[in-house]
């Protein structure tokens, strides 16, 4: 006979954001997945950061799926001084490169640092000071405390701060990483396996090297055979080469970040830990996404301290907002959506190509959807204009052209519009057109949505890699050069479809939700044991007795 399952008290739970412009999106998210069992709180800095959250968590508030479950609200941690953000940059190709110029540079260049990521988080704390004393306020309000890997180092200096001055209201933290898992964050010298995150954009779009030699063809005859085994070793030298020259600079540049870390923290009266933001991911209990195929490479090593799922999916109820309106006046049926996130900038070039995509659908059953935000499309509507005709309607954060054949629009409820394909609506996403940022990509999979791929940077050169290795998705050209041509050809991708929805059926098996409430069970019951233990050596020590 079985015992029944334990009833488990809601904890107070803390989510942390910082204000990088996707990553309150994915508090939200791991928000609506705790709000099942626990009373929910979101904090981020004034702004944009929190602006997100309020917004998220107000849908989810006001979904069905609240109905029955706890509210989510949201809190300031106060004000960050972030002028320009990392991952707001124009579209780099990675296979553009010379190997000339970072030869020489790594070489003879001291000041050649060119996995900028280490000091951007860097950079990111220094920005988030005046939030520090907010936090060591706020923190012991609560049980349990998530802190986003772009705020993990000011959350977790607060507590650490907390603990040393002895207050019994520190709260155990988790952080939480919204980059595909990246075992180069957790441990040294690790070259041998493909990472999420590089100094030389072209090392992202490596396979791991001994791939180089299961993947290869069986010509006929030894003579062939010989010589394509001699230009495979030769590509396998060449990309270890290149794999380790990308971890020297990865390990150069962290342990230059660490400098400032350990001056952060002095000045907190905090130890060093002389590792930079590693030190972070490495000494807490990590909650990574990306953990399973499509979305890491292939033996990929994962630490002890990383609890990784494939994705987090809002539970928030689906709701395609003020979409329905364009979709019941257009009759659409069959969309093409274009989105490349918070942070790509797109040139006129790229948005030129896009609107000649638009064109070649116009008479044909698919309707394009992309998203803009309202600077961009200020910024590029004359491109619209002048290759397709001036706007049928234009709204409060939306254009419309050819009587809503395309529509632009900066508030598209891009989860619940990919997981349409699930829905009885009878509205589909055919094809995404994406940059293949973490969230877009792992959406996508979730909806059996397939890719057309433009990487812009940071984890996107990575997440196109196990993508098009998955086969659900095909690479746009450069400058999305013929990108019509590449759209109308993907749609008549039957393998390529049919791959999709196969992934989207395994995506549906692995069971996030409940890794997720597993894991802050377990962190929680550790830190009570642990307060616990203390409290007995305490008591042991004051009345003589032997420990």
């Amino acid at each position: 006979m079985t015992s029944p399952p334990r009833s488990i008290p809601p904890k107070r739970i803390l989510i942390v954001t910082g204000d990088c412009p996707s990553h309150p999106y994915a508090c939200a998210k791991l928000g609506t997945v705790l709000a099942a069992q626990h009373d929910v709180t979101l904090a981020g800095p004034n702004g944009m950061a929190l602006e997100r959250l309020q917004a998220e968590a107000k849908r989810y508030n006001d979904s069905a799926t609240a109905a029955t479950e706890r509210k989510i609200r949201c809190v300031s941690i106060g004000d960050v001084t972030t002028l320009v953000h990392c991952n707001v940059r124009p579209v780099v190709n990675a296979h553009e490169y010379s190997p000339f110029e970072i030869l020489s540079k790594s070489l003879f260049d001291r000041g050649y640092l060119p996995y900028g990521i280490a000091g951007d988080f860097e950079q990111l704390m220094d920005d988030q000071v005046d939030t520090y004393d907010n936090l060591k306020a706020l923190l012991p309000q609560f049980d349990l405390v998530y802190a986003i890997h772009t705020a993990a180092g000011t959350v977790c200096d607060a507590l650490e701060a907390l603990r040393l001055e002895g207050h019994p209201g520190a709260p155990p933290c988790i952080v939480f990483s919204s980059l595909p898992y990246n075992s180069s964050f957790l441990y040294k010298n690790l070259w041998t396996t493909p990472r999420s995150i590089v100094a030389l954009p072209h090392v992202a779009t490596y396979s791991s090297p001994g791939k180089l030699f299961e993947s290869m063809p069986l010509p006929p005859g030894l003579l062939a055979y010989l010589i394509l085994l001699v230009a495979t070793f030769i590509s396998y030298l060449k990309q270890s080469f290149w794999m380790i020259l990308d971890t020297y600079h990865a390990e150069r540049a962290w342990k230059r970040a660490g400098k400032r870390t350990d001056q952060r923290r002095a000045e907190r009266g905090l130890p060093p830990v002389r590792e930079g933001m590693r030190y972070y991911w490495r000494e807490y209990p990590l909650l990574s996404v990306g953990g399973t195929k499509p979305f890491v490479a292939e033996g990929e090593p994962i630490a002890e301290n990383a609890t990784v799922v494939g994705a987090i999916r809002s539970t928030a109820a689906s709701d395609l907002g003020r979409l329905d309106e364009w979709i019941e006046r257009a009759s659409v049926s069959k969309i093409v959506y274009a989105g490349f996130g918070t942070g790509t900038q797109l040139s006129e070039e790229e948005a030129a190509n896009l609107a000649k995509l638009a064109n070649s659908l116009a008479d044909t059953e698919y309707t394009m959807l992309l998203s803009l935000t309202k600077g961009s499309q200020k910024r590029l509507q004359d491109v619209f204009d002048r290759i397709i005709s001036k706007p049928t309607m234009i709204g409060n954060g939306f254009l419309e052209y050819m009587n809503g054949k395309l529509r632009i629009d900066d508030d598209v409820p891009q989860e619940s519009l990919l997981l349409s394909n699930f829905q009885s609506n009878g509205i589909r996403v055919h094809m995404f057109v994406s940059h293949l940022g973490f969230g877009s990509y792992t959406e996508a999979v979730f909806g059996g949505v397939p890719l057309v791929a433009y990487a812009a940077g940071c984890d996107q050169w990575f997440n196109t890699e196990r993508a098009v290795e998955a086969g659900v998705a095909v690479r746009a050209e450069p400058g999305m050069q013929h990108l019509d041509e590449t759209v109308r050809e993907a749609l008549r991708n039957e393998p390529l479809r049919k791959r999709a929805r196969q992934f989207a059926a395994k995506a549906a098996q692995f069971d996030s939700i409940q890794t997720i409430l597993d894991m802050a069970e377990e962190v929680c019951d550790k830190a009570v044991a642990k307060r616990r233990g203390s409290a007995a050596s305490t008591c042991s020590t004051s009345t003589g007795e032997s420990l």
